[in-house]
C-alpha cells in the first residue's frame, strides 16, 4: 500500500515490527488485508496493467484459466483411479 492509497481508503497505520525484514525501516505500515477483496484485487490488477500492459494482463488471465482447467481435469483423472 502506498501512503496515497492509505489516505484514499482511510487505512490505519501501525509502526513497523522489529521482526519485519522487508528492507529499510518504515515509520508507518498499512495492512492491504484491511481492504475489501474486490478493491484490493482491482488495485493489484491496475498496477500490474501499468507495469506489463493491459494486453499482457488479459493474456495471463486466459492462460491461467486454461491451466486451471487442465489441473482440475488432471485431479479428476487421479481421483477416478
Amino acid at each position: 500500500m502506498t501512503p496515497e492509497q492509505a489516505t484514499e481508503y482511510n487505512l490505519i497505520s501501525a509502526p513497523q515490527k522489529d521482526t519485519d525484514r522487508r528492507g529499510e525501516y518504515m515509520v508507518e505500515t498499512y495492512q492491504a488485508e484491511a481492504l475489501d477483496p474486490p478493491v484490493l484485487a482491482e488495485i493489484v490488477r491496475a498496477r500490474l496493467a501499468s507495469l506489463i500492459g493491459e494486453r499482457n494482463v488479459r493474456k495471463a488471465k486466459r492462460l491461467s484459466k486454461t491451466e486451471r482447467a487442465e489441473l482440475l481435469a488432471a485431479i479428476e483423472k487421479i481421483k477416478r483411479k
